[in-house]
């Protein structure tokens, strides 16, 4: 029972410290998609910026920079992949623990539940 109690809360700190993980790949991937959003702002500002503007040298520098948000952009979505997959590996793991978190619990307190009846019988017929 005292080793099975020991479980439970090594089960709970380990759904914890998973459920964490899982909130920090999260907070990753929200990173990545503000940031790819932002890059799509600025890359629409610029190409407004390059139609309207009137002298030579915009267009170019304009082509540069969609070169630029291209690569960026290129750059964010393998990260966004990347970051999915941990994501992803983290729900998993955190739902694995949360369920053998709850079984262990569900089973030590259906053994305290017994064990506080068979002492009470054993109290009750003078045992």
């Amino acid at each position: 029972m005292k080793r099975l109690s020991v479980l439970v809360r090594l089960a709970a700190a380990k759904k914890e410290a998973d459920l964490i993980a899982l909130s920090r790949a999260g907070e990753e991937r929200a990173a990545i998609e503000t940031r790819l959003s932002n890059l799509d702002a600025v890359a629409q500002a610029a190409r407004d910026a390059a139609i309207s503007a009137r002298d030579a040298v915009t267009p170019a520098t304009g082509a540069a920079f969609a070169r630029y948000v291209t690569h960026e952009r290129a750059r964010l979505d393998t990260a966004m992949s990347h970051a999915a997959e941990i994501w992803h590996a983290r729900r998993e793991a955190a739902a694995q623990s949360f369920g053998s978190c709850e079984a262990l619990r569900q089973l030590h307190e259906e053994l305290v539940r017994r064990n506080t009846a068979a002492r009470v019988r054993r109290h009750r017929d003078g045992v």
